[in-house]
Formats: structure tokens, C-alpha cells, sequence
């Protein structure tokens, strides 16, 4: 179970990466055009505003690959785990409806991890 819980930190933690490099323009989609709104579209922030929300995504990207990398090596994450998952379900919300796949992510990594007791408890 500690295994495919890292694993799936780590897809997530990659699947956010899509966070940074549309806002920053290295890459864009389709599916994830470049904008400057948020809360689907409620909110225009402008390029900057995007810009730095896209660093936002990158620290949680980064975060939670290391994340898993850390589940898998067995090290003690309760407390990063709920704050990384926190904050990806938060960027989830602002990013909608683009990232509602993430939003049910982060909804079944805490109950995953909620269901670890070796791991949760720590």
C-alpha cells in the first residue's frame, strides 16, 4: 500500500507541473490554453497574478514528488502529506474546472492515507 501511495504522489506532484508551465508559457493545449483567470473564470488575475499562481503549482508539484519519494523510503510525512494535500486541493478549487480530475486525486490520497494507520499516525 506504501508503494502505490508513493507512486500516486508522485503522478500527482507530475500532473501538477501542468500548473507551472502554462502560465509561463512553455507549453500550451488544448485542453490547457493559456489564461488569466481562475475560479472558472470568475477571477482575472492577469499575467502576473498567473504567473506567480504557476510557481504556487511548481512548489506543490515539487512538493509532492519528493512526498513520494519520502512515503517510499519509509520516512516519517504525516504532516507534509495533509499540508501538500491542503494545498493541492486548494489549487484544485482556484484551478476549476480545469483541475477537477485533481480535486477527486486529492480526495482519494487522503483517504488512502487516512486508511494507513502506520502512516497517518506518525
Amino acid at each position: 500500500m506504501r508503494f502505490v501511495l508513493a507512486v500516486l504522489l508522485i503522478v500527482h506532484g507530475v500532473a501538477h507541473a501542468v500548473g507551472f508551465v502554462v502560465p509561463w508559457k512553455l507549453v500550451s493545449t488544448a485542453e490547457m490554453p493559456y489564461k488569466t483567470t481562475i475560479l472558472g473564470g470568475m477571477l482575472d488575475i492577469g499575467d502576473v497574478g498567473a504567473r506567480a499562481l504557476g510557481i504556487v503549482w511548481l512548489v506543490a508539484a515539487l512538493g509532492l514528488v519528493l512526498l513520494g519519494g519520502a512515503v517510499l523510503t519509509g520516512l516519517s510525512a504525516r504532516v507534509w502529506l495533509f499540508a501538500l494535500l491542503a494545498l493541492s486541493l486548494g489549487l484544485c478549487v482556484v484551478g476549476w474546472p480545469e483541475a477537477r480530475i485533481g480535486l477527486v486525486v486529492n480526495v482519494v490520497l487522503l483517504v488512502a492515507v487516512l486508511a494507513m494507520p502506520t502512516l497517518a499516525g506518525r
